[in-house]
Formats: C-alpha cells, structure tokens, sequence
C-alpha cells in the first residue's frame, strides 16, 4: 500500500498498475502487469456497484458520458463493474488528469452546462475555475477526502454536497444542469 500511496501522492492518481511493477523484485522484463490485472479484476471493489445506484427500475439518471481519471487498464474495468460504462452506452472519457483535458470534453459534448461528480475537492476547483458558471459540482462525502478538514478547508465548497454518490437519484438532472439544487 505504501508504494501505491507514494505514487498517488506523485500522480495525483491511484497507479495500480505502476504499484504492481514497482514491487520489490520485479523489473520491466519480468512483469506480470497483465495476469496481476486479471487480479484485480477479482477483487470485491471492482464488482461493487455505486452506493445507491439500483433504487428501483429506471432511476439512474439519463447522462450523456461519464468523464473519470486514472490507469487506463484498471479505471475502464471499474467503471463497467459499477454499470456505468453501460448507463452512458460506453460513452466514457478517461484521462491521466481530467481537469487538464476539458478542452477535449467540450470538443466531443459540447453542451451549455456540465455537471461535474466528484470526491476530490481539488479536481473540482479546477474544474470550476475553468467553466465557472457553466458547470454544477457535486462532492459525494465518501472516499478519501470525504471528511479530510485539512483538504475541505483547502478549496471552495462543491455547488451540492450529498452523503454518497446514489444520493444523486434524488436529483433532478435537468435541475442539476440549470445549477438549480432543489430536490424533486
């Protein structure tokens, strides 16, 4: 975990990947990246869909794509274990750094409004100093920096704050777009 921790810290992402070659022990030629994905794979966090997310039928909200960060190998495989990947019909846009690449999410769904979910308060700072008012950012107070008061205090607070991220099936889509907050 060390190692994994270590690289996030350098990243600003979790590099599994990264981690597994970087054991003591393996070098370049002698990886197993691949059959340790296939680890991966297996663990209970990739099969655990979102919190909140089956309410009933028909209650994931209609989203264009979903836009997320991280390895290229393991974030896609999470992403479709969780069933979102299937929710936006693959449209899933996945970059090292997702605030640096706003330019390419506009240029494939350019919209008036964008609705940003995320649990790093950093991110969606960055986010929100780009698009400003053209973007909604929900914090989910799960993960990482849910409860951190050293990074809460650190960035502005998100447009709407919710306790997990399944909290968001109580919103109005259209609502969030508009930057209107109210529940329906």
């Amino acid at each position: 975990m060390r190692i994994l921790e270590d690289l996030f810290a350098e990243l600003g992402y979790r590099d599994y990947i990264g981690a597994l070659q970087s054991l003591p022990g393996r070098t370049p030629a002698r990886s197993r990246a691949a059959a340790d994905v296939f680890v991966f794979d297996r663990l209970p966090l990739c099969r655990a869909p979102i919190p909140g997310r089956h309410r009933g039928a028909g209650a994931t909200p209609k989203v264009r794509a979903v836009l997320s960060d991280g390895d290229v190998v393991f974030q896609p495989r999470k992403l479709e274990r969780a069933g979102l990947s299937d929710a936006v019909d693959g449209h899933v846009l996945i970059y090292i750094h997702k605030d640096e690449a706003l330019d390419d999410v506009e240029r494939r769904y350019p919209a008036e409004q964008y609705v940003v979910v995320d649990d790093k308060p950093c991110i969606m700072s960055a986010v929100k100093g780009i698009w400003g008012a053209r973007v909604t950012t929900v914090f989910p107070r799960q993960g990482t920096y849910a409860h951190d008061p050293k990074v809460l205090a650190a960035f502005p607070p998100a447009d709407l704050t919710i306790e997990q991220i399944g909290d968001l099936l109580d919103y109005d889509l259209p609502r969030l777009r508009r930057g209107s907050l109210h529940q329906h």
